[in-house]
């Protein structure tokens, strides 16, 4: 199956909107503040397109947000970005597998 080109902050967005029925307001303030910083993160990268993101740009990201939060902290955005992976799989935005 071929990618579908998508967006970083377009994929955040339909994250936010599938997830919303089922969480509470602050899960969902979680997601947005997490997955904003990501995806501002992956702009400063000058990654337009989630086709081209890799577990490499991720494990930067990781280390990345480490030296700026607690562990606990970092632990818990990398769970959220591994949902949101998977989500993206679904959607057709990244390789299947890659949440793994």
């Amino acid at each position: 199956m071929s990618l579908k080109p998508t967006p970083p902050h377009e994929a955040k967005n339909r994250f936010l909107n599938d997830k919303k029925p089922g969480v509470t307001r602050k899960t969902l303030k979680n997601y947005r503040t997490c997955l904003r910083h990501f995806c501002d993160w992956l702009d400063d990268q000058q990654l337009t397109n989630l086709n081209d993101l890799d577990s490499e740009l991720i494990q930067r990201y990781k280390e990345f947000r480490l030296s700026k939060v607690k562990v606990i902290t970092a632990r818990q955005d990398i769970m959220t970005i591994k949902q949101f992976i998977e989500f993206c799989e679904h959607i057709t935005a990244v390789p299947r597998g890659m949440c793994d």
